[in-house]
């Protein structure tokens, strides 16, 4: 996917109204010691996390942030000495305590190159491969930033990313953390970002303001899918697909409509049909993508997911933007042989084949008993 540049300093706009309340979080002089901030995935959180932490960090007497001060431009570069992100990083191989300075050098280049493209695109997600928990070793290190750094004038701000991945395993990370939290340094707001707050110790959570984001809006969405070069006539189809996720968007755009539309009706085809070949093609093909390219494997699932709610919607009488594409006609007939089958537990199967990912199961065996198992919800 090409990168797409996103304004730094007009990024807060995807979230007026959150922005509005955190705004008056620091213009009333009640900024706490830590936030949890919340939703869907692809809303903004992490890029309003970190225009907090500018906000926090401006050198202007001005409500917001002033975007040209010498602290406003490292913070856009991310590189602001005041600022410290914590975030998911691979297990080392070579010492089992995860001490950050043996990341081999090829991860290092991969942070290094993901940072850069988050400060031109704050909806960019850094994705560090075999990178699946916060590392004990971050919080340990993260001690010496609070307590044993010199302090300049604003206020240190520790944003974790993927926060939830503390509470892997035994929770050790998240236990460490809870410690600082439990005794903060003056001047020093802690931001946890996540996508599964319920994920999070609920000691973490009773400490922290909960700061809730919904998706983006779909004028939001479709604005900048114009600017992108998507024509009137695919909008519906590239909105509906994208649900108020902007790195959906982003990895939608790089497609055209009639390739979505034909990714989407093979995909409807091979899972819900009795097919042995077309199943053994679409085991193969999908448990390969599944270990090299777990985001590809995600989205072109999420395209199924959204046709099977808008094929359901339909059969209620309920518009949705993708019933005005040509996968209307599937959808009907679809509605025709199987009316009274429960989609929502279709859905439920390709959630648990995505969650299989993670856990390191047997994706072929996990795939084949996913279409056995839509098999049985269709006959219903």
């Amino acid at each position: 996917m090409a990168d797409k540049k996103i304004e730094f300093h007009s990024f807060t706009s995807c979230q007026d109204e959150t922005w509005k309340k955190i705004l008056a979080i620091k213009n009333f002089n009640k900024v706490g010691n830590a936030y949890i901030f919340s939703g869907p995935r692809g809303s903004g959180k992490e890029g309003i996390a970190i225009k907090f932490a500018q906000l926090l960090n401006c050198e202007a007497n001005t409500k917001d942030s002033c975007q040209v001060c010498p602290s406003c431009m490292r913070c856009e570069k991310l590189e602001h000495e005041s600022i410290k992100f914590i975030f998911p990083l691979p297990t080392s191989s070579k010492n089992t305590s995860n001490n950050l300075s043996e990341i081999s050098t090829k991860d290092a280049e991969y942070v290094k190159s993901a940072f850069s493209k988050k400060s031109k695109n704050l909806f960019h997600k850094i994705r560090i491969p075999k990178a699946n928990k916060i590392l004990l070793q971050s919080v340990r290190q993260l001690k010496k930033f609070l307590y044993l750094t010199a302090h300049s004038n604003g206020r240190k701000v520790v944003i974790v990313f993927d926060a939830h991945l503390m509470s892997t395993g035994q929770a050790e990370t998240a236990n460490a953390f809870l410690k600082l939290l439990e005794e903060p340094p003056s001047k020093t707001t802690f931001v946890l970002v996540t996508d599964y707050p319920d994920h999070l110790l609920a000691t973490i959570v009773s400490r922290s303001q909960k700061i809730n984001f919904p998706k983006l809006s779909d004028s939001y969405i479709r604005s900048w899918l114009i600017e992108e070069g998507i024509d009137s006539k695919s909008l519906n189809l590239f909105s509906a697909i994208s649900r108020g996720n902007m790195q959906s968007a982003e990895f939608f755009v790089d497609y055209n409509e009639k390739d979505i539309i034909k990714l989407i009706s093979d995909l409807v085809s091979k899972t819900t049909k009795k097919n042995p070949v077309n199943w053994r093609s679409f085991v193969d093909e999908y448990s390969r993508i599944a270990i090299q390219n777990k985001t590809k494997f995600v989205y072109h699932f999420m395209m199924l997911k959204v046709w099977l709610l808008s094929a359901n919607l339909l059969k209620k009488g309920i518009d949705h933007p993708l019933q005005n594409t040509s996968l209307k006609t599937s959808m009907e007939k679809f509605i025709l042989d199987h009316p009274s089958s429960d989609l929502s537990k279709f859905i439920v199967e390709l959630e648990k084949a995505e969650n299989s990912i993670s856990l390191n199961l047997n994706m072929s065996l996990v795939l084949v008993n996913m279409l056995i198992n839509i098999q049985e919800i269709l006959k219903d």
